[in-house]
């Protein structure tokens, strides 16, 4: 296996493109360093949440953190050709590693960073937050949901607070709910 060889990597090219994507990854490294800063009780729910939810899903951590498995699932077409790219002429030791780089760094990487900015980002001390990001949970979530999986999607809001927001966009008109407690499932309108 020459990828290992003494030099291989450094036989590499490396394009223009592939170093603004690198650069984009420490911006994103950045922010999640300010991120630690000033919201790390934020952080520790979602762990907090993200241990009990591989606990009960058996590692499956869906709607709270990023699973790098729904991402390669999102990209699968592209995924498979950058494997085979990056196979071809690995018997003779010519394979090229920047496919899979590209696709790792570029596709993987980045889009855990910026779903994980979409989740968190709206975390801020101003009055209303919580509301915005409950609403925005709503709006992405399918057309019908439940309680427990805008729950999932927003671990730093109460229970109190989802059910008035509910009742409020129920009465708005935008949402219909059917059933009740944990059975009870909500439509959009």
């Amino acid at each position: 296996m020459t990828s290992f060889a003494q030099g291989f990597i450094e036989q590499q090219p490396i394009p223009q493109g592939f170093l603004q994507t690198i650069r984009l990854i420490g911006e994103y490294k950045g922010k999640q360093e300010l991120f630690k800063q000033q919201a790390p009780q934020v952080l520790e729910t979602l762990r907090q949440v993200a241990i009990i939810q591989s606990t009960e899903s058996s590692n499956r951590i869906e709607g709270i953190t990023v699973p790098l498995e729904r991402i390669v699932e999102r990209t699968k077409e592209s995924y498979y050709d950058t494997l085979y790219q990056s196979s071809q002429d690995w018997h003779e030791g010519q394979h090229r590693l920047l496919p899979w780089w590209e696709y790792f760094l570029g596709v993987m990487l980045l889009s855990a960073y910026r779903e994980f900015e979409q989740r968190v980002g709206l975390v801020t001390s101003a009055k209303g937050t919580k509301t915005a990001m409950l609403l925005d949970a709503i709006a992405n979530l399918p057309g019908e949901f439940s309680i427990r999986e805008l729950q999932e999607r927003c671990p730093i809001v109460s229970i109190d607070l989802i059910r008035r927001i509910l009742r409020r966009e129920r009465d708005a008109g935008h949402l219909e709910c059917q059933g009740r407690g944990v059975d009870a499932r909500w439509h959009k309108q």
